[in-house]
């Protein structure tokens, strides 16, 4: 009896190949495989743009966000100049404003990261649809929790805290800073008291 592949698994591996045989030149890695549980269809769906200053390690296949709700995924991160543009497919019935802003953030401490759309501060205006794009002054990101980490680590080895405590050291030994100078009372003469005359001195006068 001889060793061979399940027939389930020789389909797969023919498919593997015929995608790559299609695709030639332009395969770009696993994210071009067609994976299974993507939370959005291509057909029932429209893409936009959003160019980032820093996309930290979003990647194809991030999730999309719309009140902490899935309803979309990353597809594409090109870089274009000095900043990064991320190609979103959101679903046809997510309803946005044309100026939406667009957030890079986490899903927990160590979590992934997700692209989150949301309205923006000031009044809606349009709706977005295919093919629009969100500028840089209309996407961001969170601190990462590598800088809040080292912010912290500075404040607390000595770097803020010792400044603080420096300027609080200077307005005590100053006198509040130079506010408040500080006056010292004049001392008062003594007077001397006159001695009486005693009675030789007064039967001599």
């Amino acid at each position: 009896m001889g060793l061979g592949l399940p027939r389930a698994a020789r389909a797969v591996a023919a498919g593997l190949v015929g995608t790559l045989l299609l695709t030639g030149c332009d395969f770009d890695g696993a994210y071009d495989l067609p994976l299974p549980g993507s939370p959005v269809d291509a057909d029932e769906a429209f893409e936009v743009t959003a160019d980032f200053a820093d996309v930290l390690n979003v990647v194809p296949r991030s999730p999309v966000m719309v009140d902490d709700v899935t309803v979309g995924e990353v597809v594409d991160v090109e870089r274009i100049g000095w900043h990064a543009r991320v190609t979103l497919r959101v679903r046809d019935d997510v309803e946005l404003p044309d100026n939406t802003v667009a957030d890079i953030r986490q899903v927990s401490l160590l979590g992934e990261k997700y692209v989150a759309l949301e309205a923006p501060a000031g009044a809606p205006v349009g709706r977005l649809e295919d093919g629009d794009r969100i500028e840089l002054p209309s996407t961001g990101r969170n601190p990462e929790v590598e800088e809040v980490l080292g912010a912290l680590s500075y404040l607390l080895s000595g770097g803020g805290v010792a400044h603080s405590e420096a300027g609080s050291t200077g307005d005590t030994a100053g006198g509040g800073g130079g506010d408040t100078p500080t006056t010292t009372k004049p001392t008062k003469k003594k007077k001397k008291k006159k001695k009486k005359p005693t009675s030789k001195q007064r039967k001599r006068e």
